[in-house]
């Protein structure tokens, strides 16, 4: 599929999608993680208001009409937080599929102390549950041009470090991985909200589009 198809699935409807999950398997969907990961978004014209996690569900709905969805994601938590508040109330709900996407906020903190260790204690027990997960990396607003170029290296430095524990815990626990920071869409302005730190809804319909895509090829 090629990037452009990638990024702009949904600009239409759901048809698309569907086709691609035709062969869905998921039936319990459970999104772990920050404000990313609840669906915090600016609404731009054309495109609905809704998050990435509306148009995923929407879209296994199609192939699993008895699809249970839950995200458990909340604004401001660090990696820990999450592990804390948010693991076992989704390994209650016992899912098939889970999306785990933190980290930002420990970035905006300014440190990774214990990171990578916080994202495993989240990753392992889903996978060890037997659900697939997917992991993504935030997208590479310094490729974008909305900042003054006097602060790009400095957040590029914090967000290839980011990259690099969220890839590595991908890799240790046999995750799909989404690499957004190397995404087409992370140069153009229009993905990110005015505060710089969410997504659009655009951003949010290529999260959509690149994330079943991801799980198509599982199918």
């Amino acid at each position: 599929m090629s990037d452009n198809i990638a990024q702009d699935l949904y600009t239409q409807d759901l048809t698309r999608a569907g086709d691609l999950l035709a062969k869905a398997p998921w039936k319990r969907l459970a999104v772990l993680g920050d404000s990313h990961a609840a669906g915090i978004r600016e609404v731009v014209e054309g495109y609905p208001d809704k998050s990435w996690f509306d148009w995923l569900s929407e879209s296994l709905l199609l192939s699993q009409p008895d699809l249970q969805a839950k995200n458990l994601g909340q604004k401001g938590l660090l990696a820990r937080e999450v592990r804390a508040k948010q693991v076992k109330p989704a390994l209650e709900f016992e899912p098939d599929l889970a999306v785990v996407l933190c980290g930002g906020n420990d970035l905006l903190r300014g440190s990774f102390d214990g990171v990578a260790a916080e994202l495993d204690q989240i990753v392992g027990p889903l996978r060890e549950s037997g659900a697939t997960v997917v992991t993504m990396g935030l997208f590479d607003i310094t490729r974008s041009g909305l900042l003054p170029d006097e602060f790009k290296p400095s957040l590029k430095a914090q967000l290839d470090e980011l990259y690099a524990i969220v890839g590595g815990v991908a890799e240790r626990n046999g995750t799909l991985h989404i690499d957004f920071g190397t995404h087409p869409a992370a140069a153009q302005d229009d993905v990110y909200a005015s505060d710089f730190q969410h997504l659009t809804t655009r951003g949010h319909a290529v999260v959509a589009s690149a994330t079943v895509v991801r799980l198509s090829e599982q199918n």
